[in-house]
């Protein structure tokens, strides 16, 4: 392959060398990042669907899914501890793999970026359309489409303020969602839920059977989708050392 055709991660090159780098994110933005990409289209919207598709097993599957991320993201950690270059996986790749895993690793992330941000566009379509039926859907794309590009493209710090307070809305509405399930489940309002039955009083913990759980593994995986964003960002933090074991 030519230095010209080797896709994203040509610029692993360039980003193995640190005077490329600005190092403008803090230990702050690095943690909101990781969490701000696991909470989102998957969980506020896909994750109603998981349980439609399996019923309470989903607990279960979204357990297993964490286990299984967890250890990659340790591992992922691992070596942006020992190569905090921008190029993540796909350098890493790359250095231990080869030139053409790197080349597939590159593509592959550059394709799920564009797809997801496509999905994640017409997500926010959705959840306006439900606070604003008469509003067109490509006015809200339009206006998320150049907010958060103007906000990638001003600089690394900018992007780590933004990415921060708005994960810090998310977060909030993850904490206030919990509060509220739990004042429902002890009673409150007028839901007719009282205590835990709901998980085995309809059909069993998985009343479609093995194979609906195994279908919403597919929509529990791509819930927990983002959060490998933290190896491309750790290539841009501020003592990669100390901050990405945080």
């Amino acid at each position: 392959m030519t230095q010209g055709t080797e896709g994203p991660e040509a610029a692993t090159d360039a980003g193995a060398s640190n005077a490329e780098l600005h190092r403008g994110l803090k230990n702050r933005h690095l943690q909101m990042i990781s969490l701000g990409s696991a909470i989102g289209t998957g969980l506020f919207l896909i994750s109603g669907t998981s349980i439609q598709t399996a019923g309470p097993i989903v607990l279960v599957g979204y357990a297993v899914a964490g286990i299984v991320l967890y250890a990659v993201m340790r591992m992922l950690g691992e070596m942006a501890v020992a190569h905090p270059v921008a190029g993540s996986w796909s350098a890493y790749a790359r250095e231990y793999l080869g030139k053409p895993a790197g080349f597939i690793a590159g593509w592959n992330w550059w394709y799920v970026c564009v797809v997801v941000c496509m999905v994640e566009l017409t997500a926010a379509s959705e959840f306006m359309a439900f606070w604003f039926p008469n509003l067109p859907h490509w006015i809200t794309t339009a206006v998320c489409l150049v907010l958060i590009t103007g906000a990638n493209m001003i600089n690394v710090k900018a992007f780590g303020e933004f990415e921060f307070y708005f994960t810090l809305i998310k977060v909030t509405a993850v904490i206030a969602m919990i509060v509220l399930g739990i004042a429902i489940i002890c009673g409150a309002g007028n839901y007719n839920v009282h205590g835990l039955e709901n998980l085995w009083a309809h059909g069993g913990f998985a009343p479609k059977g093995l194979g609906a759980f195994m279908i919403s593994l597919v929509a529990i995986t791509f819930s927990f989708g983002g959060i490998e964003s933290l190896g491309t960002a750790a290539g841009e933090v501020e003592n990669p050392a100390r901050n990405i074991p945080r």
